[in-house]
């Protein structure tokens, strides 16, 4: 995960905000970035990611409707933020959130991530 960090940190023109590694029954902070550590407290975090984990139910059922194959990304695009959501299985992921700017890097992001986690699965 801190290759990911690491890559999703390097993205020109793209502010890493947070990631989180989500799994079936729980979640993990891998990075929140200064300025923001003191904005959101456990409870907060909490309902996010039980937020995230209902949108996984119906996502996967969206992604079957449609018949296109392994959903490679989710985006969200806020007025200021900027959340992807790389999915590994149907309850397992990686949740990370951008300041949003004009343009943003959406596929630079995309491939700084697949890059990172190939990467860790051939043991670069």
């Amino acid at each position: 995960m801190t290759t990911l960090v690491g890559a999703l940190r390097g993205v020109e023109g793209a502010s890493l905000r947070t990631v989180a590694a989500l799994e079936s029954l729980d979640y993990e902070m891998r990075f929140v970035r200064d300025d923001l550590a003191d904005a959101y407290d456990q409870e907060d975090l909490d309902r996010a990611y039980q937020s995230m984990m209902a949108n996984q139910v119906s996502t996967d059922d969206f992604s079957r409707a449609i018949e296109t194959g392994d959903i490679e990304a989710q985006l969200y695009f806020f007025e200021k933020v900027v959340v992807f959501l790389f999915p590994s299985s149907r309850y397992d992921g990686v949740f990370c959130s951008f300041d949003r700017t004009d343009p943003f890097p959406v596929q630079q992001v995309i491939d700084a991530a697949e890059d990172a986690t190939v990467g860790a699965d051939d043991g670069r």
